[in-house]
């Protein structure tokens, strides 16, 4: 079990982050020691780093926050969860889609910049060879 801070330093958060993100309903309420204190579970911080992986590649909280509004699917009826993973597969092919895209031209600029980099090492050594 984690405090906000442990799972803050887990997750890459800050602990307002954190307190954020459950106001807002992105993540669930963690149990609490006392009525008081968060404290999240591996789980917990397993989803939360989900999240995170979700938001860092550029994904919006609203469709983040459409992803996880009905809670966890192992915890819902089978008859349930149907409609809400299909939901949840359009959300995320959609997402995988625009990294697909984002891949590619960050391949681009790779190829383009090792382009770049074996033009300045060759003018690099011209230029000491021209020197000696």
């Amino acid at each position: 079990m984690y405090s906000i801070g442990e799972a803050a330093a887990k997750t890459g958060l800050s602990s307002h982050t954190l307190r954020f993100y459950e106001k807002e309903g992105i993540i669930p309420l963690p149990k609490r020691i006392n009525g008081k204190d968060r404290d999240y579970s591996e789980q917990d911080v397993k989803f939360i780093q989900f999240i995170c992986s979700l938001k860092i590649t550029g994904m919006s909280l609203i469709d983040i926050k459409e992803i996880v509004k009905d809670g966890c699917i192992m915890e819902k009826e089978v008859p349930a969860i149907s409609a809400m993973l299909v939901n949840r597969k359009e959300i995320l092919q959609k997402h995988l889609l625009k990294l697909r895209s984002q891949r590619d031209e960050l391949d681009d600029i790779i190829t383009i910049t090792e382009e770049k980099l074996g033009i300045y090492e060759m003018m690099l050594k011209n230029n000491e060879a021209a020197s000696s």
